[in-house]
């Protein structure tokens, strides 16, 4: 069997190429559009280029002007920056402190729901069901052995015999 490795760079490297040109193209052409019909000013252009940098919903809170469903690609850029960095840095540990870690994005994103304003255009927002994925995966053995998982409209529950843990 022939596995080819990726390194971190060319995955971030496939990602970006794949999203990047369109999203760039359509994004600048919406600009573009305004900025003949209505004139554009100087706030639009910094709108404009945090937007293509992924970084709009993380510094203003809101989607994207003029374009709002780009907010979805700009949580999904983040998770393809952040899923492997947090992969490669808990693969070392074990997997009770790899829960631990777990544990901690849960909370952080869970509480950033209960404590912060609602923001669901950065990626804290949908940290915990990201966390909660790689939680199911950390411990799938354990699941498989132990108990059942059950998911159910956003909601996972582990269902053992005398306890179900509910979240």
């Amino acid at each position: 069997m022939n596995i080819n490795k990726v390194t971190y760079f060319d995955f971030i490297r496939k990602r970006f190429w794949r999203l990047e040109p369109s999203y760039i193209f359509i994004v600048c052409g919406i600009y573009l559009f305004v900025y003949i019909t209505r004139g554009m000013i100087i706030s639009d252009f910094k709108h404009l280029i945090f937007g293509i940098l992924y970084m709009h919903g993380i510094l203003f809170g809101e989607p994207l002007k003029y374009f709002e469903i780009a907010w979805s690609l700009e949580i999904e850029f983040w998770f393809y920056v952040l899923a492997p960095i947090f992969a490669y840095i808990t693969n070392t540990i074990s997997r009770q402190k790899k829960n631990l870690a777990i544990l901690f994005l849960i909370i952080l994103g869970i509480g950033s729901d209960y404590f912060l304003e609602r923001n669901t255009t950065n990626i804290i927002y949908y940290i915990h069901f990201f966390a909660a994925g790689m939680f199911v995966e950390n411990n799938k053995v354990f699941f498989k052995s132990r108990g059942e998982l059950i998911l159910f409209e956003n909601h996972f529950f582990l269902d053992f015999d005398k306890y179900i843990i509910l979240y």
